[in-house]
């Protein structure tokens, strides 16, 4: 009988069922089970018996169906139940203050099932993954294969909607409940300690050297801090460890307890030591509504906020705290927290193995937002990031059947079917391509039918995020650049393509297309002047090679600096319509970069990877400087094509300077503004050489006349002019193409040794006509 809103069912028309939602916060994974028979994939969940309460109910449930001994997981969170005592120590003005843990279900669904009206209560509970199950629980009509999935696999896996619905909002209520709650209790012991070693002084009465924490806190509740985690086949402890604060808390299950105690907070509370909780509430917004805006490498969902990624994702928030903070930590502080998450890596990647999909993401934000630390160079490099990403990748069986995970890799760690895993995959390529770019190095990056595959699903995937068109275009735009690369063999050891040759006019006319097709694909909503950066500084790289020498080409890569300008000298051609063309084409992609990147706000410009836009404007520059020697040295035969006065090179490279001022952030350190301090270092060459061109005997023909031309060497060479010299000095032997160390020319000049691209994302202040770098 129903009126309005309201339905009555006897006893006999309705049934009461509980469910948990089970949750390993060590490995942030949930409890599923996949029904054999219908392949349905669900919660574990049943009837409760007569006398039973719901609790414990679920519990039973969820033992019978899956193995696993579960405990119900104290939430403090908003409920409809009359509310108990609260456990906030706080004032009555704190928010704190009003939290309560209770075991209250944290959603009901209702159905129709059988003819009865069906309700079912779902419970978030707890329980360790990597233990080892009963055996034979299970009923005998039932046949349940036990999966333990990720919080966002979860999305994928479960077949009904309701199910998707209550893991969307369980694995976030346990996180807040985690965290709010360990916050509140820590900071109040912490708190109250401070008090007693003030008064007491106890830390002078210690016979051996301890911190005044340690000297003072129970020996049971520090083991919360040191107590490993559980694995399979370790023997169990001795009891249950329920350290004194903990037990203040909840009068719940010594389960429950043990599970809260033991949680690995380690790096949330890490991170906590060195950022404030209101400036990483500030920093982690910087990241969602800017740097996600532009870039959407890991779009977080609307729902998961600082307290959520402290539990469920610390590596994760650490890496987003790294990407985001320029402007807002100073350098000390910033330091801190890079050593802090390269520690991090190095604790629980290089040396723990672990692997999973927020650790890849966790790189390669911190790839992507790279800014080396001052004390970088004995620690850790971007390439070493770069590197265990793509391994990660591999064993997460993210590269497909074409890149299968390892011999020895876990079953249950191939994620490599689910959205976020494909869209690791194209991250990866996305980094090694643009790794590829920046050291002209051979490599064997490739796309294949898998990177296809997973980028068609990021476009048309239902599971897909909403920033995730954005990052499909960005995609595309790297992939045209590896091609370029490729097809016109500019980081390869063997001769790039030679312009006026046949096959090589036909190539850049199939690239130019390429780009063009690109560039009309960007939908106008997504359109933003790093987009058109990208396609710009693409077609610098189809035309590059018009100053391509024998000896030169390793020249073009990073560092963007005046010593690497005349290393393996400068082309000097027969000229033919074909090098007028690609000369042309060059100066003007040069002219465009560096107008379309100048054009990008100071916010924009500074939430930009480092690793991807900053180095493009860095590029043009670089060789738009190339461009002024090819048509100005003495011997060159490029004059002909156009002027000093239309290359431009001393306008742009004051438009930059002037950018680079306007978008730095006073007192706190940035890569994409460190990357662009070699401009200034050009002005200063530019002068320099310009002074030294008028001082030589050498003059230039400004008209073109093929018939001088015709026994004209294919190149020329200089040696590398030093700031005290007073003439350019022309050399007939081809300098060494050294490689360069950054740090050595920053503090004293060019000086040889092994360079880094590391190297490239570190800091200073220009200062000085040379250049020199002044530490900070």
């Amino acid at each position: 009988m129903m009126s309005n809103s309201r339905s009555i069912h006897l006893s006999t028309s309705f049934v009461h069922s509980s469910g948990t939602v089970t949750l390993d916060l060590h490995q942030r994974k949930v409890l599923v089970i996949r029904c054999r028979n219908s392949d349905e994939v669900l919660f574990p969940k049943g009837r409760k018996t007569e006398g039973e309460t719901l609790e414990a109910a679920a519990i039973r449930e969820t033992y019978e169906e899956t193995d696993y001994q579960a405990a119900l997981l104290p939430l403090a969170v908003a409920s409809l139940a009359t509310r108990g005592e609260p456990i906030g120590l706080g004032s009555s003005s704190d928010t704190t203050d009003t939290l309560r843990a209770h075991t209250e279900p944290v959603a009901v669904t209702q159905r129709a099932s059988s003819g009865a009206h069906k309700i079912i209560f779902w419970f978030a509970a707890t329980a360790d993954s990597l233990a080892v199950p009963d055996a034979d629980t299970q009923q005998e009509d039932e046949d349940f294969e036990v999966l333990w999935v990720s919080f966002q696999e979860s999305q994928d896996k479960l077949t009904f909607d309701d199910d998707k619905a209550v893991a969307a909002a369980a694995p976030s209520l346990a996180a807040f409940a985690v965290v709010c709650i360990l916050r509140v209790q820590l900071e109040a012991k912490v708190e109250a300690l401070t008090k007693m070693l003030a008064s007491q002084q106890i830390h002078d009465q210690q016979n051996e050297p301890r911190t005044e924490i340690e000297a003072t806190v129970p020996q049971q509740s520090r083991h919360y801090g040191d107590m490993p985690k559980k694995r399979k086949l370790e023997p169990a402890s001795d009891g249950p460890i329920e350290p004194a604060w903990k037990i203040d808390l909840f009068d719940s299950s010594s389960a429950s307890a043990q599970v809260l105690a033991t949680a690995d907070l380690f790096k949330a509370v890490s991170l906590d030591s060195l950022v404030s909780y209101d400036l990483q509430q500030l920093i982690l917004d910087r990241y969602k509504f800017t740097l996600c805006r532009l870039y959407p490498v890991v779009s977080l969902h609307p729902a998961c906020g600082l307290t959520e990624l402290k539990v469920m994702s610390p590596i994760l928030l650490h890496a987003i705290i790294l990407a985001a903070a320029h402007g807002i930590l100073s350098i000390e502080d910033f330091d801190a927290v890079a050593l802090s998450f390269i520690g991090t890596i190095s604790t629980e990647v290089l040396s723990g193995g672990k692997k999973s999909i927020e650790l890849l993401q966790a790189l390669q934000v911190a790839s992507l937002w790279y800014c080396a630390p001052r004390t970088h160079q004995s620690i850790a490099t971007l390439f070493q990031f770069l590197n265990v990403a793509q391994v990660m990748a591999l064993d997460l069986g993210c590269g497909g059947d074409l890149d299968p995970p390892g011999e020895f890799v876990p079953p249950e760690l191939a994620v490599g079917h689910t959205v976020p895993a494909k869209r690791g995959w194209l991250v990866c390529f996305v980094l090694g391509a643009s790794s590829l770019f920046h050291r002209r190095r051979p490599g064997d990056q490739r796309w294949t039918t898998h990177h296809s595959e997973c980028l068609h699903a990021l476009e048309t995937s239902p599971d897909a995020r909403e920033g995730d068109r954005l990052l499909a275009l960005h995609i595309r735009g790297e992939r045209l650049g590896l091609n370029i690369l490729q097809r016109l063999a500019l980081s390869e050891t063997i001769p790039s393509a030679t312009i006026g040759e046949p096959l090589t006019s036909l190539t850049i006319q199939d690239l130019e297309r390429e780009v063009h097709e690109w560039r009309a694909f960007i939908p106008s909503d997504l359109d933003h002047p790093n987009l058109q950066t990208m396609a710009f500084a693409a077609e610098i790289l189809i035309h590059e090679a018009v100053l391509h020498t024998g000896t030169n080409k390793q020249s073009f890569a990073v560092p963007y600096l005046p010593h690497r300008l005349f290393i393996g000298g400068y082309p000097a051609p027969k000229v033919t319509p074909e090098h007028v063309y690609s000369l042309q084409a060059l100066k003007q992609a040069c002219h465009n970069t560096i107008e379309a990147a100048c054009s990008v706000s100071k916010e924009d410009f500074l939430a930009l990877p480092y690793f991807l836009f900053a180095p493009r404007i860095a590029y043009a520059a670089f060789i738009l400087a190339k461009i002024h020697i090819a048509v100005t040295a003495p011997g060159n035969t490029l004059g002909v094509i156009m002027s000093p006065s239309e290359v431009q090179l001393d306008y742009y490279l004051a438009k930059i300077v002037t950018f680079n001022e306007r978008t730095k952030y006073d007192g706190s350190p940035g890569a994409a503004t460190r990357v662009l301090e070699g401009c200034p270092m050009l002005s200063a060459w530019l002068v320099q050489y310009e002074q030294q061109l008028a001082t030589s005997s050498d003059t230039i023909s400004p008209t073109y006349d093929s018939g001088t031309m015709d026994d004209m060497p294919t190149e020329a060479v200089l040696a590398m002019v030093s700031p005290n010299d007073s003439k350019l000095i022309v050399s007939d032997v081809p300098l060494p193409d050294l490689s360069w160390n950054w740090d050595a020319f920053l503090d004293s000049g060019p000086s040889a040794g092994d360079f880094d691209l590391t190297e490239f994302f570190a800091f200073g202040d220009v200062g000085g006509a040379t250049g020199k770098v002044n530490a900070r």
